[in-house]
């Protein structure tokens, strides 16, 4: 899926963060996750959907980062993730 925007508090910064349309964010069939960031970076992890309410929690693969959740609503065309964690709280 190609990463269309970002909000944070509603406002629109993704060409603030990502003038050269780099970023990506795929989840795979295998739990896993691959996001490139702005800079080209690549990350990793593992994703986990909760059985009884539309939230995913991303796991990455690198200890230094922190687990965050996010609310998702899904249609035929679009993920749309909301954060809550502390580290992602209103951003889109």
């Amino acid at each position: 899926m190609e990463f269309e925007g970002f909000r944070k508090k509603g406002a629109s910064e993704k060409s603030l963060i990502d003038p050269d349309n780099k970023q990506y964010f795929f989840m795979r069939w295998d739990r896993m996750y691959v996001e490139r960031t702005p800079k080209g970076e690549k990350r990793m992890g593992l994703w986990h959907m909760n059985a009884h309410r539309p939230e995913v929690t991303l796991v990455s693969s690198t200890p230094e980062n922190k687990a965050e959740s996010w609310t998702v609503l899904v249609t035929e065309s679009e993920l749309r993730m909301t954060g809550f964690s502390n580290s992602n709280k209103d951003i889109e």
